[in-house]
C-alpha cells in the first residue's frame, strides 16, 4: 500500500485544487453550465481526497496491528527469557549451597552440613513446585 504521508498530501492537493476550481466558478463571466461543470469537477476532487485520507487512516491501522503483533511476539521473548534467567539462578544457588556442604563435609562441620543438605533439598523442592 502506498506510504500515510504521500495519501495525506494527494488529498490535500486534491482539495487545493477543488477550491481552486470553486474560485474560478465563482467568475461572473462564465455561463451556468460551465458554473455547473466546474463545481462537479470540484464536487469529484473532493470527494476523492476524502477517499485518500481514508485510505491514509486505514494504512495507519494496519501499521498499528502489525506494532502491536511484534510487540507481544517481544513481550513473549522477554517472558522465555525471564524464566531462563530464574532458572540459571537456582542453578547457581544450588551450587553456592553444594560448595557450602563441601566445604562443611572437609571442616566435619555436621550442623554445617545438615543446614546445607537442607537448603539444597529445599531449592530443588521449590524447583520441582514451580
Amino acid at each position: 500500500m502506498a506510504e500515510t504521508y504521500s495519501l495525506q498530501s494527494l488529498g490535500v492537493i486534491l482539495q487545493e485544487a477543488a477550491l481552486a476550481i470553486n474560485h474560478r466558478a465563482k467568475d461572473e463571466t462564465l455561463e451556468y453550465k460551465e458554473v455547473k461543470a466546474l463545481s462537479y469537477q470540484a464536487q469529484e476532487l473532493l470527494i476523492k481526497s476524502k477517499t485518500l485520507f481514508e485510505l491514509a487512516t486505514i494504512e495507519i491501522g494496519v501499521k498499528a496491528q502489525d506494532s502491536l503483533a511484534e510487540l507481544n511476539t517481544a513481550q513473549k521473548d522477554i517472558v522465555k527469557t525471564l524464566k531462563t534467567i530464574k532458572s540459571v539462578q537456582k542453578a547457581i544457588n544450588i551450587a553456592g549451597k553444594l560448595v557450602s556442604l563441601s566445604g562443611a563435609l572437609l571442616s566435619s562441620d555436621v550442623a554445617g552440613v545438615v543446614s546445607s543438605v537442607k537448603g539444597i533439598l529445599t531449592d530443588v523442592a521449590d524447583d520441582k513446585a514451580s
